[in-house]
């Protein structure tokens, strides 16, 4: 009988228990909309260097190397001076989004200092 009273006792206390509204956990920034083009120089080689936003609000730069190497073969964007490059045929274009604290331009998560387009 105890063991019993017991819990229906218990049971009392779960009803009076309320439910409270889960709130929302905000996402933590990933990038940024202030980059200063200044942090990463584009030379002259770039055919083009284009800023835009994307629709999450963070700054990105799309860099197009039309460029084959001296020694033929495709085109290549070549960043923090090697031996990290993207290549394609034709043409290349290497997308870089501005960091979250706004301090640097990423490509994959890395820190883009310099890029070359040989």
């Amino acid at each position: 009988m105890v063991p019993l009273l017991l819990l229906l006792s218990s049971l009392h206390s779960v009803e009076l228990c309320s439910r409270t509204p889960s709130v929302p956990m905000p996402n933590p920034a990933t990038c940024s909309a202030s980059c200063p083009n200044a942090l990463l120089p584009v030379p002259g080689t770039f055919l083009l260097d284009t800023p835009s936003t994307t629709p999450g609000g963070c700054s990105v730069r799309t860099l197009l190397c039309t460029n084959g190497p001296i020694t033929g073969g495709n085109p290549r964007i070549t960043y923090n001076g090697g031996p990290g490059f993207v290549s394609a045929p034709s043409s290349v274009t290497l997308t870089v989004t501005c960091n979250a604290a706004g301090t640097a331009w990423t490509y994959m998560g890395i820190a883009i200092t310099s890029v070359s387009c040989p």
